[in-house]
């Protein structure tokens, strides 16, 4: 065969294998996504898993205590939260039943202008009858604030509702618990599994990075749960200021404190929505309750950015807030909630990698520039 056709079949061979394995890629890209989370847990749990470890607790009772607590802490999130929601929503259907009762009087009363509409809408009131549509939302409102309230109300009590009423994603996050509890079980052999996969020099050179990695997902475990414990005691403690100094008594401190402390692993845009309900709730006690609520959050926020995030969080992760917000948005493209919860400790693995590849793409370039500074040699030529 002539050697031109032997080079172009070699390519259309190597071109076909490419395309078949970017297809394959694509069709198995949610299962490779779920390894990939699960992997990333695995990793996350490691530091835990290697403490208890060390009070002999073995790996898979302490995979199962890692999933019972997170469990609980979810469960306890739900159930304390959802019922200030229910609260909030009954409180606006009923004030919007009061208003459309008694916009439906003072239209019976006065027509159109009661109503404080121009009175060249009269004619319209043939077409279509105010007094119909306010009665109905009278009657319907009462009813929907009930069906709501008790339906968040159900699903806050039973927590597990909250997973069925996501569906599909039910089986997304049940493969990511098994892949990530059999993964933690054989660590060890998957991780000298990858080092014989990826060849020697390669290996060498992850080996010299597992410490670090370990050290991020360790100090950013430990300073967002220090930091948590000590928001959560700060929300808590100034509500309680609200009412003692103030008279402001917020229903479900204790709720709004969790939430705060828990909202502190979402970077940037956790305390905005720990402020929501609140807010929620002070907006039913009138603008000075809302006051007093948006500044003592931001005193905390104060407090969090000035004093707790520099002393608790000194030897955790030192990341731009550019970068962090870009790798929360590529979190919650792919992975949603989870993905947002897992966006920091991502970037700070990638950070070990872009660090080193600039140190190793720096090094080589002065390398290379003092190469070409220093004069060319010059051999004397002997003389006999």
């Amino acid at each position: 065969m002539h050697p031109d056709s032997v080079a172009f079949l070699r390519k259309l061979v190597v071109l076909t294998t490419f395309s078949f394995g970017l297809f394959l890629a694509y069709e198995l890209l949610h299962v490779l996504a779920i390894l990939a989370f699960a992997a990333f847990f695995a990793a996350l749990f490691s530091p835990a898993l290697t403490a208890m470890n060390r009070w002999k607790v073995p790996d898979f009772l302490g995979i199962l205590l890692i999933y019972f607590g997170i469990i609980v802490l979810a469960v306890t999130v739900f159930a304390t939260t959802l019922p200030i929601f229910a609260t909030q929503i009954v409180a606006l259907f009923s004030a919007l039943s009061s208003v459309a009762d008694r916009l439906a009087s003072d239209y019976a009363s006065g027509g159109i202008p009661a109503l404080w509409l121009p009175s060249f809408l009269a004619p319209l009131a043939s077409i279509f009858d105010p007094a119909a549509a306010l009665s109905s939302l009278r009657d319907n409102a009462g009813g929907i604030a009930k069906a709501v309230a008790g339906f968040l109300s159900s699903v806050g009590i039973k927590g597990a509702g909250v997973f069925a009423a996501v569906g599909a994603g039910v089986a997304d996050v049940a493969l990511v618990t098994v892949f990530t509890f059999f993964l933690v079980l054989e660590r060890h052999a998957v991780l000298e599994f990858f080092y014989r996969a990826v060849g020697q020099r390669a290996a060498a050179y992850f080996k010299t990075k597992e410490r670090s990695i370990v050290l991020t997902l360790s100090s950013w475990i430990r300073g967002q749960m220090l930091l948590g414990i000590s928001i959560f005691s700060l929300t808590l403690f100034g509500l309680y200021v609200l009412e003692w100094a103030f008279g402001i008594r917020l229903e479900s401190r204790f709720a709004l404190a969790l939430i705060a402390g828990i909202m502190e692993f979402i970077p940037y845009i956790g305390p905005l929505i720990a402020l929501l309900p609140a807010l929620a709730l002070a907006l039913g006690m009138g603008p000075e309750s809302v006051i007093a609520v948006l500044v003592l959050y931001l005193l905390i926020q104060q407090a969090e950015n000035n004093v707790l995030v520099p002393w608790l969080m000194s030897k955790s992760l030192d990341l731009s807030p550019f970068y962090v917000l870009v790798m929360t948005t590529v979190g919650a493209t792919l992975g949603g909630v989870v993905g947002i919860l897992i966006a920091l400790p991502a970037a700070g693995i990638l950070r070990i990698f872009s660090d080193d590849f600039l140190v190793r793409k720096d090094f080589a370039e002065k390398s290379e520039a003092e190469k070409s500074s220093k004069p060319p040699s010059r051999t004397r030529s002997k003389t006999v």
